[in-house]
């Protein structure tokens, strides 16, 4: 029974939560505080402790505690989704920085090779040109004589023997003279001047090099044989007819002596000779020329009926002999190339080719 005279011994505890009773701070407590309870189910149970007159059994009050939505479950799968999410676009992010980075290094590399190329070019362009005259130089024929010669050996008439290379090695006449009259650059004006019509005098696909001080080397392509003595008359009568600066209102003509081959110069003999032995019989002829008066050319052929064994395939060191022992024959102009009209001077007759 309930005795409104005796204070009840109250006590209370919150299940879920805690295990022991607490004591009510008054019998007047009306108020019991929980805070920071997790989300969850909880009773709250309240018992009379008094020994001798007890309430009969505790008072339960059921309470939830509703959770807040970063506490759920879902929030939770969210947040680690979240995070997954953030992690997988950071790969991407560093992914598409490392590709960016790549790029741009490739980017860096292709262009700073491609300059390199483009230097490169220019170094080897330099290489194989003549600074003075923008000719070809020795270096140039070379890598090219070469190339050349494989080139059209695939060629019917070439292989067979009726069309040949033609080299023609030329010499300025007196051009120590120019230099000591006018001065070098006069000289170098002559040169450069020289280049450009020896350029206009030949066909797309030969080519013109400085070979050494005021000589050049012209390559024509494969001719049929037999045109040394029109080829050499045109580019006599040709370079005469130039007039050339020599600055300052200065003017000069001057002529040239001119030495040819064929290349090969034994049909049947195609690989007996190399290119740079070819070269040397057309110095050989040049200074015959020159010999002869200048300003006029000789070349170098087979002499009639001459036959080689056919176990002799390549002839080595100065073809010179060949010469010596009668094995070729030179043939040139026994005159010099008529003046160009205009000159004050009448032409002369035109010297026929003669064999020596």
């Amino acid at each position: 029974m309930l005795d409104p005279a005796r204070q009840p011994d109250l006590r209370y505890r919150l299940i879920g939560l805690e295990r022991s009773w607490t004591p009510l701070e008054s019998p007047t407590q009306r108020q019991i505080d929980y805070t920071g309870l997790a989300p969850g189910q909880y009773t709250l149970e309240l018992a009379d402790f008094d020994p001798d007159a007890p309430l009969s059994g505790p008072a339960r009050l059921a309470l939830t505690v509703p959770a807040h939505f970063y506490e759920t479950g879902a929030f939770r799968i969210a947040l680690g989704l979240l995070g997954l999410l953030l992690i997988w676009l950071g790969y991407l992010w560093l992914r598409y920085r490392h590709a960016r980075q790549r790029a741009e290094l490739e980017r860096l590399v292709e262009a700073r090779t491609r300059e390199l190329q483009a230097a490169n070019a220019r170094l080897e362009q330099l290489s194989l040109t003549d600074p003075l005259t923008g000719l070809h130089n020795r270096r140039y024929l070379t890598q090219q004589m070469p190339l050349d010669l494989s080139f059209y050996a695939r060629e019917e008439a070439f292989r067979d023997g009726r069309e040949a290379l033609v080299l023609a090695l030329l010499d300025v006449d007196h051009f120590k003279r120019i230099n000591d009259t006018w001065g070098h650059t006069a000289g170098d004006l002559v040169l450069k001047q020289l280049g450009r019509l020896l350029k206009t005098l030949m066909r797309s696909g030969d080519y013109a090099a400085r070979w050494g001080g005021e000589e050049f080397l012209l390559m024509m392509r494969p001719l049929p044989r037999g045109q040394l003595a029109e080829i050499g008359q045109r580019l006599c009568r040709q370079i005469a007819a130039h007039v050339f600066d020599l600055g300052h209102g200065q003017t000069h003509r001057l002529t040239v002596s001119i030495g040819l081959i064929e290349c090969p110069l034994f049909p049947d003999h195609p690989q007996l000779l190399a290119w740079e032995q070819l070269v040397t019989l057309a110095d050989r002829a040049l200074y015959a020329a020159k010999n002869a008066g200048r300003n006029r050319w000789m070349a170098y052929r087979p002499a009639a009926d001459v036959a080689f064994p056919d176990d002799i395939t390549v002839i080595t060191g100065d073809p010179g002999w060949l010469v010596e022992n009668g094995l070729l024959e030179r043939f040139g102009t026994t005159a010099p190339t008529p003046p160009p009209a205009g000159d004050g001077r009448p032409p002369p007759k035109p010297a026929a080719p003669a064999a020596d």
